[in-house]
């Protein structure tokens, strides 16, 4: 099944259907299929964000001028609707009818990328960002050690969240927990270790569920009561490096043993 027709049978995630061979071939092809995984999940990253803002105030011109482009555009006339038996429909002349579930779509990028670029939504701050990290971080020291071999420890993320991570091994410090983090959202893999007595968690997340770019520089966050959180994004990764290390340990860690940092 391909990408399209795919996400045609799923959109929106939320509405009631019938369990139907097509419906099970589509949730299949998402499930197996990384770029249609993020897409739902940018979808309901976009959800979250618009229920936090208020919408009794008008929209800005500029991005209504944007959603209305979008939706008239030829680009997404283009693409011919099938009828229930498989074959195309005749295109409806410019802007006279559009197929349902792509008018959603048009505008859910349209305002992806207008939310994103203007930062309204605060989950977005690299405060608000780090504050996600250490409030996890805080949850999980209640959760029982979990197994700690390595190679244990990839086959459980390659079932959890679809890739093969293995935990860093750090000098003086042993794997204490393997656990799948949720941040708003965006799961990742989460290694606690114990550092002489001291929690460290390291968090990766897979860019390709996050609007985030590369960025050489790392950011480290006091968040109070005793944790401090560096975060860096790589080719492949969110990182995030909480606990209640002195930062000065922190630091050391991150150039030492995580090959980051360079602009520390």
């Amino acid at each position: 099944m391909e990408c399209d027709y795919a996400r045609e049978a799923l959109w929106p995630p939320g509405r009631p259907r019938e369990h139907t061979e097509d419906g099970e071939a589509a949730e299949a092809h998402v499930e197996a299929c990384a770029d249609c995984t993020a897409f739902f999940a940018r979808d309901a990253r976009l959800g979250r964000r618009l229920s936090g803002l208020d919408l009794t105030a008008a929209a800005p011109e500029g991005l209504r001028a944007s959603i209305s482009d979008a939706l008239s555009s030829e680009e997404i006339t283009a693409v011919p609707a099938r009828s229930s038996e498989g074959s195309e429909v005749p295109a409806s002349p410019r802007g006279s009818r559009l197929k349902g579930w792509r008018i959603p779509l048009a505008a859910a990028a349209v305002l992806t990328a207008f939310l994103a670029g203007l930062e309204i939504s605060r989950s977005e701050s690299r405060e608000d960002r780090a504050s996600l990290f250490a409030e996890d971080f805080l949850r999980i020291a209640a959760v029982s050690p979990t197994n700690t071999d390595p190679t244990s420890i990839e086959n459980f993320y390659q079932a959890q969240i679809g890739q093969r991570i293995r935990p860093v091994q750090l000098a003086d410090a042993t794997v204490r927990k393997a656990l799948v983090c949720d941040i708003r959202g965006a799961r990742g893999a989460t290694i606690e270790y114990d550092m002489d007595g001291e929690r460290l968690a390291h968090y990766r997340i897979p860019v390709a569920q996050l609007s985030v770019s590369r960025t050489g520089a790392v950011e480290m966050s006091d968040v109070g009561d005793g944790v401090h959180v560096a975060r860096w994004v790589d080719d492949q990764y969110e990182h995030a490096l909480v606990g209640t290390v002195s930062t000065k340990k922190m630091e050391d860690l991150i150039r030492d043993e995580f090959g980051a940092g360079s602009e520390l």
